[in-house]
């Protein structure tokens, strides 16, 4: 390892194969780069920081489908996928590093099925496995067919902090649908907290 100083606003590390340097800008930043010109983290004079590189997601579904089971929300426009870790054909993101992600996840739908009750749940599958359920678990519960009978939409959302593995994925997922249901807008959201 070798330590480079350049100036009196720039300070190059060697590691064994890669080169970070630390630089001050003419604006008062302080900023992180790998290599010669990936910016890795920067903090400004007042102490806001700015990290480009987090794994970020937002997608959402482009066209409304109907099914009497659903499950996996077929979210399948990626309008933010910083790092390309959300998958618009499996319709989940996958965690690049362990750490705590916010996740949340809205949904808007109707049936016209007016046959007994259909209470449903919005959350999670991490790892094809469920991370919510029925009442008194870890998802937003709701009744379609109660509440949109009349072809009337209603939403639900649900949001939570949860902690991935690296190499873990979440899909957003919609279970417990006992009646044909109409999804007609959905968004699946996000990010690494640290």
């Amino acid at each position: 390892m070798s330590v480079k100083i350049y100036g009196s606003n720039r300070i190059d590390l060697d590691g064994n194969n890669e080169t970070f340097s630390i630089r001050a800008t003419a604006d008062d930043e302080l900023n992180f780069y790998k290599g010669a010109s990936t910016k890795l983290m920067g903090i400004d004079a007042s102490g806001f920081e700015s990290k480009p590189n987090i794994p970020a997601f937002y997608a959402y579904l482009d066209s409304p489908y109907s099914d009497a089971a659903l499950g996996v929300i077929a979210c399948n426009i990626a309008q933010i996928n910083t790092g390309g870790y959300y998958n618009t054909t499996n319709y989940a993101f996958t965690a690049p590093i362990a750490g705590n992600y916010f996740v949340s996840c809205h949904l808007s739908g109707y049936t016209t099925d007016t046959q007994g009750d259909d209470s449903q749940w919005l959350g999670i599958y991490i790892n094809n496995i469920s991370w919510g359920g029925n009442a008194g678990s870890r998802s937003s519960m709701n009744n379609l067919r109660y509440h949109t009978t009349s072809g009337v939409e209603l939403t639900v959302s649900w949001s939570a902090i949860v902690y991935l593995e690296f190499g873990d994925f979440i899909q957003m997922f919609y279970g417990d649908v006992q009646s044909n249901t109409t999804v007609s807008n959905a968004n699946f959201i996000g990010y690494l907290i640290g």
